[in-house]
Parts: C-alpha cells; sequence; structure tokens
C-alpha cells in the first residue's frame, strides 16, 4: 500500500512536470510566433516603402533619360555627366537594399538565439522544479518510514 502510494505521487509528479514543461513550451512557440509575425509584418511594410522607393527610382531615371536626351542634343559632355551621376544613385540605392536585407537576417538570427535560450532557460526550469519535486518525494517516504518505525 505504502509503495501504491509513492508510485501515485510520483506519477502525479511526472504529469505535474510535463504539463508544466508543455506549457511553458506552447508559451514560448506562441512568443517566438508573435516576434517572428512582427518582423514579418516590419519585413513587408519595409518591402513595400522599397518597392515605392523603386518606382519613384525608375520614374526619376526616366525623367533623367528624357532630359538627357535633351543634353545630348545640345552638348554630349553635359550627358556623359548626368549619366554617371544616374548610375552613382543605381548603384548607391542597390548597395543600400544590401544592407537592409543583411540587418533583417541579423534580427531574424538575434530573435531565433533568444528563442533558443528561452527555451533552455525553461527546461533548466522545468528539470529543476522535477528535482525538487523528486527530493520532496524522498523526504516524505523518509518521514514515512520514520513514522512507521
Amino acid at each position: 500500500a505504502m509503495q501504491k502510494v509513492q508510485e501515485q505521487l510520483a506519477q502525479e509528479g511526472a504529469k505535474e512536470y510535463a504539463a508544466q514543461r508543455r506549457g511553458k513550451q506552447r508559451e514560448y512557440m506562441e512568443d517566438i510566433n508573435q516576434q517572428l509575425h512582427e518582423k514579418r509584418r516590419r519585413e513587408e511594410h519595409a518591402r513595400k516603402d522599397k518597392e515605392l522607393e523603386m518606382q519613384r527610382a525608375q520614374e526619376e531615371v526616366a525623367r533623367n533619360r528624357q532630359f538627357d536626351q535633351q543634353l545630348r542634343e545640345k552638348s554630349k559632355g553635359e550627358a556623359n555627366k548626368i549619366r554617371s551621376m544616374v548610375e552613382q544613385q543605381k548603384m548607391e540605392h542597390e548597395q543600400a537594399v544590401r544592407e537592409q536585407r543583411l540587418s533583417y537576417h541579423r534580427e531574424e538570427f538575434k530573435l531565433l538565439s533568444i528563442a533558443q535560450q528561452q527555451q533552455a532557460e525553461a527546461e533548466a526550469e522545468a528539470a529543476a522544479a522535477k528535482e525538487a519535486r523528486r527530493v520532496q518525494m524522498l523526504q516524505m517516504r523518509d518521514d514515512v518510514d520514520a513514522q512507521v518505525l
């Protein structure tokens, strides 16, 4: 009968530990999903901003081409200067887009690292709770043994 009680207490402790761990994991997954959703929303917003910027840049290039054609009729030398300016602007824009993508990748890696650290901490907490429960069970068994003797 004593062993049945101990087994029942051990099963209850294991169930409690498993439920606690599932709860923590669910919380962390919800937190990670929320962070990823926010990140995707920001990326989508940034992508739309970049599309608008690209559209403006293309319109600017179109205007510059028209202007370039007018200048070519007047002066080949001036046209070359403007063409190089437009190319420089285009290269700077492409570089800015590359740098922004790299920044997003760094942010995503940082979020994933934080999530992994949080999950490791939750697992360590759960293990500590399990160990505390085991020590409590041993103490209860010793107390019962002392009462029987």
